[in-house]
C-alpha cells in the first residue's frame, strides 16, 4: 500500500470517517503498539496498590470453605407461583450487564500477561468455541491474538486450526 497515496485520500475525508478508521486501527492493533501510539493521550494508571498475598490468599480460602459448607446457600421450595424466579444455578454470562467483548478482552489481557502458552491457550479456546458458536459477536479471537505474545499467538493459533473452530464469518 502506498502511505502518501492513502494520505492523501484520508486528507479529504470528513471527521466521522477518520475516526471510524483509528477505531478500526485501534482494534486491530496490541496492547504495546496502542502504548507508543496513543500513550501520549491517555494520562497514566496510578501504580496499583501492593497485596498481601498472604492474607488475600486466607480470605479466599476462607470464602472457599464457607461456601462448601453451605454458608451461602438457601434452600427453597419450588412451587408453581416461583418456577420461573432466577436462582444463582441457572445465571450465565449472558445476565451480567456490560459489553461482553470488553470483558472478555480484559480477562484475555490479564491472563496473557500472567501465563505461559499453554495455559493461556487452555483458557481461550472456550471462549473461542464459544463465541464461534454466538456469530463471533464478542470477537475473541482477534482479541485473544491481539493481546497475547508471539509465543501464545503461536500456540492459540495452532490449536484452533487443529480443532477447526471457526474464527472469522463465513457470509
Amino acid at each position: 500500500m502506498n502511505k502518501q497515496q492513502l494520505f492523501q485520500t484520508l486528507a479529504d475525508a470528513p471527521p466521522a470517517t477518520l475516526l471510524d478508521l483509528l477505531a478500526q486501527a485501534y482494534d486491530e492493533m496490541s496492547v504495546e503498539q496502542r502504548q507508543r501510539v496513543f500513550g501520549q493521550y491517555v494520562p497514566p494508571k496510578p501504580p496499583p496498590q501492593p497485596v498481601d498475598g498472604e492474607a488475600l490468599l486466607r480470605q479466599i480460602e476462607a470464602f472457599r470453605d464457607a461456601s462448601l459448607a453451605g454458608y451461602y446457600y438457601a434452600s427453597f421450595a419450588v412451587n408453581s407461583e416461583n418456577w420461573m424466579d432466577i436462582f444463582a444455578e441457572e445465571a450465565g454470562s449472558w445476565m451480567i450487564p456490560g459489553d461482553e467483548k470488553e470483558y472478555i478482552t480484559a480477562y484475555l489481557t490479564a491472563l496473557a500477561a500472567t501465563t505461559d502458552p499453554e495455559v493461556f491457550t487452555a483458557a481461550a479456546i472456550p471462549l473461542i468455541e464459544r463465541d464461534s458458536g454466538h456469530s463471533l459477536t464478542a470477537q475473541v479471537y482477534p482479541s485473544a491474538i491481539r493481546v497475547a505474545n508471539k509465543a501464545q499467538q503461536a500456540h492459540l493459533e495452532a490449536e484452533v486450526r487443529r480443532q477447526n473452530i471457526r474464527t472469522e464469518q463465513w457470509w
